[in-house]
């Protein structure tokens, strides 16, 4: 049985963070350069701008690879009943870190605050059930895929009202904010827009469920679980999760693709998925 006792997995988590955009000089007034070019410097030089990421020699000679994750998230990311950190995650984040001859260091960072550690260097790699999508990929590099999931509609095993995706109509939703679950229900005609209802904290909205303040949250069915939920319908999406780093950090990235690929080839990736199935 699952050692979890957190809440399950929303649906795909997301940022909302738009691509960088160019400027050009060319039809600029000579006079008006100046200003401009410190407009830019402000702006690359500033609170908004991209830092360096540690290089793979700096995070090697340093001995510990930083990682951020959300916790807690199901079973991908969680503390045990001893208040270790735990989970899918959790074990692949050590496994690279071994792999690389390092430790891991991990630091609990909200999910919609990520990215932006990434992109400031604060953190080396988010691996915290990061779905990649190419708007990410604009603006981040990513791993190739170590693990997939369907992102369902969950409600409580006691509801017994809801039982396909047609009786959702005019039902309380509860999605993450910043992730692809918001993305999904948002416009969605399926979904009562003025009943959607956005958390931060996946806790706080596990909590509403099983209260009955919600009637059905957007779930990643990653694994069997032991949580009172059911899924209704079919698949809303399907999320493939990828190591998340700095798009300046290609040579520890190739590294990190080595040892997931290995893991894949010599079965430690399925190990790792059994460990928290029935």
């Amino acid at each position: 049985m699952l050692k979890l006792k957190s809440a399950l997995c929303s649906a795909g988590r997301g940022n909302t963070r738009s691509p960088r955009r160019s400027v050009s000089l060319v039809q600029i007034q000579p006079g008006k350069r100046m200003a401009l070019g410190i407009i830019l410097f402000l702006f690359f030089c500033g609170e908004v701008a991209i830092a360096a990421p540690r290089s793979l020699k700096e995070i090697l000679q340093s001995k510990n690879l930083i990682v951020g994750v959300d916790v807690p998230y199901g079973v991908m990311e969680y503390r045990d009943e001893n208040g270790a950190l735990a989970g899918i995650d959790i074990d692949i984040s050590k496994a690279i870190s071994k792999a690389l001859g390092v430790d891991a260091e991990f630091r609990i960072i909200p999910f919609k605050n990520l990215f932006p550690a990434l992109q400031n260097g604060s953190i080396d790699l988010a691996i915290s059930a990061v779905s990649i999508t190419r708007e990410r990929q604009k603006s981040l590099l990513f791993s190739v895929p170590y693990l997939s999931s369907d992102t369902m509609v969950a409600v409580h095993r006691s509801n017994t009202s809801v039982k396909n995706m047609a009786d959702m109509k005019n039902r309380t939703i509860g999605v993450l904010r910043g992730t692809i679950g918001e993305k999904i229900v948002k416009g969605n005609d399926l979904f009562s827009q003025d009943k959607i209802r956005v958390f931060d904290s996946n806790e706080t909205r596990m909590s509403q469920l099983s209260s009955g303040d919600l009637d059905a949250i957007l779930a990643h069915f990653l694994i069997k679980t032991d949580l009172p939920i059911r899924a209704v319908g079919d698949p809303v999406y399907q999320n493939f999760y990828g190591v998340a780093a700095h798009p300046g950090s290609v040579e520890l990235m190739s590294r990190v693709n080595a040892t997931l690929r290995e893991m894949k080839r010599n079965g430690s990736l399925v190990k790792i998925k059994d460990e928290y199935s029935e």
